[in-house]
């Protein structure tokens, strides 16, 4: 018995020993890192996106009516106001073609009176008088359509704007198909842009934006009038639009850098720009929770200098993780000291 006591003593003291190593372990494996602790920041919902220049109104004219052009009265390149003349398509023979029908009609008129007069005396019947007055009436129809064709071969300007480069000749034959130039409404002109659809509710109409072309150091302003009823399902974008006026420097499908401005938010998360780690599906940040590390998912919004707007699996008062994010792993214990 006397030997049993030393060793069962042995044990204890081996244990115990190897409890305090563990706990030695742990406190020294514990990675140490910079934090922040993650605070409401009131900030200017301020974005900078591309966008591109758009004509006010801009239309291609073609030829309602086949022909051979027989006039051009403007210079490729010029401003026009609407309802000039721009092309005349012959219509000789649809003038014919009306004379012809007047004529006719001149003696429908005649015939369907004089069997008017014999139905009163019921010299004939009212079927016969009515065929003589369908013919009648028919004719006039048929005046009525070739006027409107007539006047389809004089193609005017649908609005007041500037001419492209014709395509056709005086003397060419031209189908519905061939396609005349373009005109373009150029004393206002559209911007159209894109923004991401957690933006969607701030858009407002008669909200102001600022812009400037590639080469071009002017900044220039517009107003949001419109924007598309719903987020494209593609790309999770919204569409708007927005209108100036008088800036001839704006030439139509050229590139500008538009700087909108969507409003204060007195709600939003800051964090240092270096906390972001990227992944396969988007980026992240580690958090310390009880000691331990944890990663959660979040998507970037507005960027300052240094600093970055996020959202996501993140509140007010998590602790972000600064500083030796290559060694976070899961579930290991972290300590740090404040940035």
């Amino acid at each position: 018995m006397t030997k049993i006591f030393p060793l069962i003593g042995s044990i204890i003291l081996f244990s115990c020993s190897n409890e305090a190593e563990k706990k030695s372990n742990n406190t020294q494996s514990a990675i140490e890192v910079d934090y922040i602790v993650a605070q409401e920041t009131p900030m200017d919902y301020i974005i900078e996106i591309p966008g591109t220049i758009m004509p006010s109104e801009m239309v291609e004219l073609f030829s309602e009516i086949p022909g051979r052009i027989v006039t051009i009265n403007f210079k490729e390149g010029q401003r026009v106001r609407k309802g000039e003349l721009l092309f005349k398509i012959d219509s000789e023979l649809l003038e014919a073609q009306l004379n012809q029908l007047k004529v006719d009609l001149e003696l429908a008129q005649k015939d369907e009176q004089r069997k008017k007069n014999l139905l009163a005396s019921k010299a004939i019947s009212l079927e016969e008088y009515e065929q003589v007055q369908s013919r009648y009436y028919s004719l006039q129809a048929q005046i009525a359509y070739v006027r409107v064709q007539i006047s389809k071969a004089s193609i005017i300007a649908p609005f007041s704007g500037k001419l492209g480069l014709r395509h056709v000749s005086e003397g060419a034959y031209v189908t519905p198909a061939t396609k005349l130039i373009s005109i373009a409404q150029d004393d206002k002109v559209k911007i159209e842009f894109s923004i991401a659809e957690r933006y969607a509710n701030r858009v407002q109409p008669g909200s102001r934006i600022t812009l400037k072309t590639a080469n071009d150091t002017t900044m220039y302003t517009a107003l949001v009038y419109a924007y598309e009823p719903s987020v494209d399902q593609g790309t999770r974008m919204l569409t708007v639009r927005a209108e100036t006026e008088g800036q001839s420097n704006l030439f139509p499908g050229s590139y500008v850098a538009i700087t909108y401005n969507l409003g204060k938010d007195p709600h939003s998360i800051m964090i240092p720009a270096t906390a972001l780690v990227p992944i396969l599906k988007g980026q992240k940040i580690w958090l310390i929770k009880d000691g331990k590390a944890k990663s959660v998912m979040v998507e970037p919004g507005i960027r300052t200098h240094k600093d970055v707007q996020v959202w996501g699996e993140i509140n007010v008062g998590d602790t972000v993780v600064l500083s030796g994010l290559l060694g976070m792993r899961e579930g290991i214990d972290v300590k740090g000291k404040t940035k």
